[in-house]
């Protein structure tokens, strides 16, 4: 609806006049639905804004392929869940690019695989409060000097 200091195409018809289209409008704007439903279709459709915040009790996207640049990206749910496939790996690479890696657990973790294969360019440290090395079949502890106790 067209405000006081708008620019508006006017139709006139005898003694009346309706407004067609607000061509330039002045101060912000509310856009309203009187039907339950307000769908918006275009093939190509851009949205700008120096500030943009959506609100929704229920919220769904659904989209073929995603792409979001962000300086900053903060996320704040009081839960979460997804099937992402690739993204733990992914970000793993990104630990890996940037050439460090940190994991804390508070409890307990458990890894079990076929074959585990650690390599540390200049020290390889294992510690606890208490400690066990197993094996079932052969255990090889080589070095150019070994210190035990």
């Amino acid at each position: 609806a067209a405000v006081a200091g708008d620019a508006v195409l006017v139709a006139r018809h005898g003694g009346s006049g309706w407004i067609v289209a607000v061509l330039a409008a002045r101060g912000s704007r509310n856009l309203r639905a009187a039907a339950p439903v307000l769908e918006l279709q275009a093939a190509q459709c851009s949205l700008r804004s120096t500030h943009l915040r959506t609100e929704s009790q229920d919220w769904t996207a659904t989209h073929g392929e995603v792409a979001l640049a962000a300086t900053r990206l903060r996320a704040v749910a009081a839960a979460a869940e997804g099937v992402f496939g690739t993204l733990s790996s992914w970000a793993r690479q990104c630990l890996a690019w940037r050439g460090r890696s940190l994991r804390q657990v508070q409890d307990v973790e458990s890894l079990r695989c076929g074959t585990l294969d650690v390599h540390a360019a200049q020290l390889l440290a294992l510690g606890g409060g208490t400690a066990v090395l197993q094996a079932q079949g052969m255990l090889k502890v080589d070095g150019v000097q070994v210190h035990v106790g």
